[in-house]
């Protein structure tokens, strides 16, 4: 090609999935252009070049067909390279390049049992091995560089005194890192849960703009009276989405509340039921979607009354004016995998919904979770 054909074809690339640009650098695309040319006596520049002038001109098969016409004189000949070319070379690129039509083609020459089946997923699956090796080695960096101390201060002071920017904006984007950094050090930081419990419980920011009444007394519509005026109304802090939604419709205090004041509140008494029986409050839920603060319009939230309720260990009822909750249930086995799977689910939050990094990480999360 010369060098305005060059730029003419990164100018195209530009415009594609990042997994097309990687199939042009890989060497599983340059075996297949070697081995094609071998087979059938061409010339292996020309044809690297021919793929490339292919997407020059817009995918146009006649690309193809010129050139087999120019480089071969046996009719036979040509026709196998064609097919050839559209079956190893381009059909890999079918999932990513919709109107590409590779296999529309080969069905035609060949029919439904055609010779290329090994080829339709090649891509992606190289892809996807490309991408656990660039997990592998960006999760080691991570976890070595990833300070539990200091991430488990930032935790305790979120939890204290800025938890209500992520009850307001509950947000995947606003959340989606926290939740993962929370997930990690549950998992990694024994004795971490009791002190952001403490730290919810005594938590003095307003969730509310108006006071409320609380033992008789008017008192501020802070997280930590809200959550005793829950505990006291819904007889301790094991409240299920039923003992919840009660509260939220019929108490007093949540009569006068907005939709909106109503909402945070909802959320803020999730978080709190997260994290005091974490692990088991995610029971239900695969290891990928396990989270803290439920995230707005997200898939563990249309999934959470799917969730099995905690029945927490019997022991002595809590007492209804502190924020403290009754015993901890007994200890339920924890995948071994966990340590692992906490480190991938922070990783995934890391990336777009939706992104082919993203994809890849959380099918290895499902399989580390089975």
């Amino acid at each position: 090609m010369d060098s305005q054909q060059y730029q003419q074809f990164h100018s195209k690339l530009e415009g594609m999935p990042d997994e097309v640009s990687y199939y042009f650098d890989s060497e599983a695309l340059y075996t297949e252009i070697k081995s094609l040319a071998e087979k059938h006596q061409a010339p292996r520049n020309e044809v690297s070049d021919l793929l490339s002038l292919f997407f020059i001109n817009d995918f146009d098969r006649k690309t193809i067909d010129d050139f087999a016409v120019k480089t071969f004189q046996s009719e036979d000949t040509r026709n196998a390279f064609v097919l050839d070319f559209w079956g190893k070379i381009l059909l890999p690129l079918d999932h990513y390049l919709p109107t590409l039509k590779a296999k529309d083609f080969i069905v035609d020459q060949e029919g439904d049992d055609y010779d290329y089946l090994e080829y339709e997923d090649s891509l992606k699956t190289d892809y996807e091995n490309h991408i656990f090796d660039l997990i592998d080695k960006r999760l080691d960096k991570f976890v070595e560089n990833f300070d539990i101390k200091g991430e488990s201060q930032i935790a305790l002071n979120v939890f204290s005194q800025g938890l209500l920017l992520y009850l307001e904006d509950n947000s995947e984007e606003n959340i989606a890192v926290l939740n993962g950094a929370l997930v990690y050090l549950l998992i990694n930081n024994f004795g971490l849960k009791d002190e952001l419990i403490k730290a919810l419980s005594d938590n003095q920011e307003n969730i509310t703009k108006n006071e409320i009444m609380l033992s008789g007394k008017v008192v501020k519509g802070s997280i930590e009276n809200w959550l005793k005026d829950l505990f006291q109304k819904s007889g301790g802090g094991n409240f299920d989405n039923l003992k919840m939604t009660e509260y939220l419709t019929n108490s007093e205090n949540t009569k006068k509340l907005s939709a909106e004041e109503r909402e945070v509140l909802g959320t803020l008494f999730k978080t709190y039921r997260n994290l005091r029986y974490f692990p088991e409050s995610m029971n239900g839920l695969p290891p990928e979607q396990w989270y803290i603060i439920p995230m707005a319009k997200s898939e563990q939230e249309e999934q959470e009354d799917e969730v099995v309720e905690v029945v927490p260990a019997v022991g002595a009822p809590e007492p209804v004016n502190v924020p403290e909750a009754p015993p901890e249930p007994a200890p339920i086995p924890v995948n071994p995998n966990a340590n692992r799977l906490a480190e991938l689910n922070d990783l995934a939050n890391r990336y777009a919904p939706g992104s082919m990094e993203r994809r890849a990480i959380e099918e290895e999360i499902g399989k580390l979770g089975q």
